[in-house]
């Protein structure tokens, strides 16, 4: 594959949508027939086959061209901002006390409680890259901090086994940009219900400190490698 020089950004009701584009001169970009004018000159889409020896191209977008319906290969990019959220149920310990354009903001009573906010499906065995930003609005101890887990809601289990993907420092009154380490998705099911779980955690082997922080709802996005 070619190295993109420029990229194309569209909005779906499934989220953002960035399409890599290529110069006109790649030699490996077969199918050239769908072109755009960049900032860099004319620019082409890589369009392959829908089907390649009966296997669905994973790409989700389609161009009718005059040799037929094309996938438009390397959607690289898959931006999804934070829409809903919910404190995790039933333990009374997280309350969202500020829901605001900008950010939610929650109060936790202990370690282990917290946000969740739904993703929805993701593709199997792909990797991801998150971005989130959170700010630690309230530390009693100044040594807890807050950490994210990506969890399958469907079949009830974590992935990466289980481990944070990112977490804050302690630091209070600071927002702070978070990246995750790069995560594969590995078999889960096309259909299967992905969520973020943004609990306090403690860093004084003390679970009963209260921690209270803001997601920002602008700071996060989820990027298909």
């Amino acid at each position: 594959m070619g190295t993109p020089i420029a990229y194309q950004r569209i909005r779906t009701g499934k989220g953002t949508f960035e399409i890599p584009l290529y110069s006109m001169t790649d030699a490996s970009i077969l199918d050239k027939s769908l072109q755009v004018m960049t900032h860099k000159g004319l620019a082409c889409y890589d369009l392959v086959d829908t089907k390649v020896r009966g296997v669905e191209n994973s790409s989700i977008l389609r161009i009718q061209t005059h040799k037929g319906i094309k996938a438009i290969k390397g959607v690289v990019n898959i931006i999804k901002p934070i829409s809903t959220a919910t404190v995790r149920a039933n333990d009374g310990a997280s309350i969202i006390t500020e829901n605001t354009p900008d950010y939610f903001h929650v109060t936790t009573k202990w370690a282990g409680a917290g946000l969740i906010v739904p993703i929805g499906p993701l593709i199997p065995n792909h990797y991801y890259d998150f971005t989130m930003s959170i700010e630690v609005s309230y530390n009693l101890t100044r040594e807890d901090f807050v950490q994210v887990k990506i969890r399958n809601a469907t079949q009830r289990t974590y992935l990466v086994n289980g481990g944070a993907i990112m977490f804050t420092t302690p630091i209070v009154g600071i927002k702070q940009d978070l990246k995750s380490v790069r995560i594969n998705t590995g078999a889960i099911l096309p259909t299967d219900q992905i969520e973020l779980n943004i609990f306090s955690a403690n860093g004084d082997n003390n679970k009963i400190n209260p921690v209270n922080f803001k997601v920002y709802k602008a700071g996060m996005t989820i990027k298909l490698v």
